[in-house]
């Protein structure tokens, strides 16, 4: 058979392609996931979970409890009313976007950002525009950032913090930020997935700020439950009664035992577990930064905010690069997945075990001395 048109253009990630090339037992420093045993504390919710219950349907928009907890994670302003909870944030992305755009409605993206942005733009049929940061992946040139968003842009998608980079935006630019989109009515869709992985103070949300506004959160990262598939739409009641009627017939409901689970994790000891997580994710971070500024020229390394990445120039083809530490045994991201402004980069996961970390980035400086 033939697949559709809307597929035209459309390939596997250059991340999963990558790690397609690699050899077996290869280190995996691509994924997008902490690779971290999933806490204890969660682990026995679930046994005790699935024991005392049956895995039944639940709501579309999800139980109701676990909606009164994702609203007071948020704060006493938010109501469970405004909150759809989704398979991960990546089907949390998708019925955003179907909910609200048509054919034909103009996305910005800054460049770079996640992968599955543009990709599922193409899929709903939406041209992309792409933002771009400075060379240094952090610093926005904000009137070439406005004149592009007042050029008829109805979405703006952005991952904060940001993968690839781990900028994390400043309180001061999110202002900035939302100015420009509520002057020109833009409708702000904001990937906050990695929020409780900041290395300074945890800003608070930027559900606030906009005037048209969708946060979308999860527990894949901050708890170590990427399988577990759980995350959220968070926006008005009409925008989230609209999100809700798609999830019902994308996927019906999110999995009743990850749900459940999900209510323990934003408990008090839940989150606890999550500063943990936190707290091996600085280490991991401390660790591979002092082990590769001690083996290549500090100005190739740029030093994330937040979240479990790392950017290195590697001052060549950041494809071929990739290709050649995969038949090494390590499989790193080319960092022109993200877009145009990271050729010549590669994207690292640092979120390893101490031993596989370490193991990895002797491979990755070996690779770079070359």
């Amino acid at each position: 058979m033939i697949e559709a048109d809307r597929f035209n253009g459309i390939e596997l990630s250059l991340i999963r392609q990558v790690m397609a090339q690699a050899a077996p037992n290869s280190i995996n420093m691509a994924l997008g996931e902490l690779q971290y045993p999933m806490p204890l504390a969660l682990k026995k919710q679930a046994h005790i979970l699935l024991e005392s219950g049956d895995a039944v349907y639940t709501p579309n928009a999800g139980l109701a409890e676990l909606r009164k907890a994702i609203a007071a994670y948020y704060g006493s302003h938010i109501s469970p009313e405004q909150l759809c909870v989704t398979n991960g944030v990546e089907e949390a992305i998708f019925i955003s976007l179907f909910s609200l755009s048509n054919p034909g409605d103009k996305i910005a993206i800054p460049d770079p950002d996640y992968t599955a942005y543009p990709a599922i733009a193409g899929l709903l049929g939406l041209p992309v525009v792409r933002l771009g940061f400075e060379a240094d992946l952090k610093t926005v040139d904000w009137d070439r950032w406005e004149q592009i968003l007042s050029m008829g842009i109805k979405f703006l998608l952005l991952s904060n913090p940001q993968n690839p980079s781990g900028k994390y935006f400043k309180q001061s630019e999110l202002t900035r930020l939302a100015e420009i989109a509520n002057r020109y009515g833009i409708i702000v869709i904001i990937d906050e997935i990695y929020r409780e992985l900041s290395f300074g103070e945890r800003q608070e949300s930027a559900i606030g700020l906009f005037e048209h506004c969708i946060v979308l959160g999860g527990l894949s990262k901050s708890h170590c439950m990427s399988g577990w598939r759980l995350g959220w739409i968070l926006s008005d009641v009409q925008t989230v009664t609209t999100a809700t009627k798609a999830k019902q017939y994308v996927s019906t409901c999110a999995h009743w035992l990850s749900q459940n689970l999900a209510i323990y994790a934003l408990s008090y000891e839940g989150m606890k577990a999550a500063d943990d997580i936190r707290t091996k994710l600085y280490r991991s971070k401390e660790l591979a930064g002092n082990y590769l500024l001690r083996h290549i020229n500090p100005e190739r390394v740029f030093i994330p905010q937040a979240g479990p990445y790392m950017m290195i120039d590697i001052h060549g083809d950041d494809l071929v690069f990739a290709q050649e530490m995969a038949a090494r045994g390590l499989i790193v991201v080319p960092g022109s997945a993200f877009g145009k402004l990271c050729r010549g980069l590669i994207r690292i996961n640092f979120a390893l075990e101490e031993p596989l970390l370490i193991e990895g980035l002797k491979v990755l400086a070996e690779g770079l001395d070359r």
